[in-house]
């Protein structure tokens, strides 16, 4: 798939948190007296106050992941009223400038894109059942990898299926595996004596 490659950061790698530092360098307390901030070793008189003696922090350049520029001006120029508002509403004006500037030759490739920055930013328990704190969205992948790793089925989607089941696994820790119990048939021994008509 291309568009991890394409949305990838400069510096090459993809981390697990934003690599950030601080938009200004105030190391000492003289740094932060020039910029008109408090200084640091006085106690606090509020919750607001303390928030702002925190530096603001920026992306560390290179780090930041490249997403596809979506265009701000959702109509084309000279568009009537008319044109405008249908434009504004389904949005296909910007869909159709995204795929001509970034994806010309391959324009299912902004569906990888847009998976992968789903995958990439979701925390493990978004598919958690706040009710029941069952997660509906493995069980119902657990019987999908249950049928496409059957053996009738084409090679290529079970691979691919295969791929899929690992890769959720490593990310989420997530088990598809059937327990036996659910699934297999119960075996009720009889007592000794005891016969079926």
């Amino acid at each position: 798939m291309r568009s991890p490659v394409v949305c990838s950061p400069l510096a090459g790698r993809i981390l697990a948190f934003s690599d950030v530092m601080p938009e200004l360098q105030l190391t000492h307390t003289k740094d932060r007296e020039e910029h008109n901030l408090p200084r640091n070793d006085t106690e606090c008189q509020s919750m607001r106050e303390g928030l702002e003696r925190l530096p603001r922090m920026k992306h560390r350049p290179g780090t930041e992941l490249r997403f596809s520029h979506i265009p701000k001006q959702t109509y084309p120029e000279g568009a009537t009223p008319a044109q405008i508002t249908q434009y504004s509403m389904d949005l296909s004006y910007a869909l159709d400038c995204l795929l001509e500037s970034h994806y010309r030759q391959e324009p299912l490739h902004v569906l990888g894109e847009l998976q992968f920055a789903f995958l990439g930013e979701i925390p493990p328990d978004f598919f958690v059942d706040i009710v029941s704190q069952d997660n509906f969205l493995t069980s119902t992948l657990q019987d999908f990898f249950q049928f496409a790793t059957s053996p009738g089925v084409d090679g290529t989607l079970r691979k691919r299926a295969e791929k899929f089941k690992a890769h959720l696994t490593k990310k989420f820790r997530w088990s598809f595996e059937v327990d036996p119990e659910e699934s297999d048939p119960v075996v009720v021994e009889l007592p000794e004596g005891v016969t079926l008509e």
